[in-house]
């Protein structure tokens, strides 16, 4: 049985970080969006055909999660680094390793496509 505290934390990172993400840049590449990073990403796109921007698009879920996967890699492996749920404990000493429980996070809380 999977711990309750990273299943929570799983669920969070899975909503609030990896599904916000993919949607952010999303509605950056489909120029949904507004501010200045929305102008940047215009401007870069500009003159690019249909096909090159879901070549793009495509690749957006494998960036955010290969960034997913570096910082609970990190979190595992680096000592000073101390990561729990309110009251609950490391969640490195509850998971056989973060970067692997991304798979099963995935499967169970992300909305989004996977690349």
């Amino acid at each position: 049985m999977e711990d309750p505290a990273l299943e929570a934390f799983g669920k969070l990172l899975m909503t609030r970080v990896r599904d916000e993400s993919i949607e952010q840049w999303d509605g950056l590449i489909a120029g949904q969006l507004k501010g200045s990073t929305a102008a940047r990403v215009k401007e870069l796109l500009a003159g690019w055909s249909d096909e090159q921007r879901a070549v793009l698009n495509a690749l957006v879920p494998a960036i955010v999660d290969t960034t997913l996967h570096h910082l609970l890699w990190t979190i595992e492996q680096e000592q000073t680094v101390s990561l729990s749920m309110s009251e609950g404990p490391q969640l490195r000493d509850v998971s056989d390793g973060l970067a692997g429980d991304l798979i099963g996070w995935k499967k169970r809380y992300s909305k989004q496509r996977d690349f």
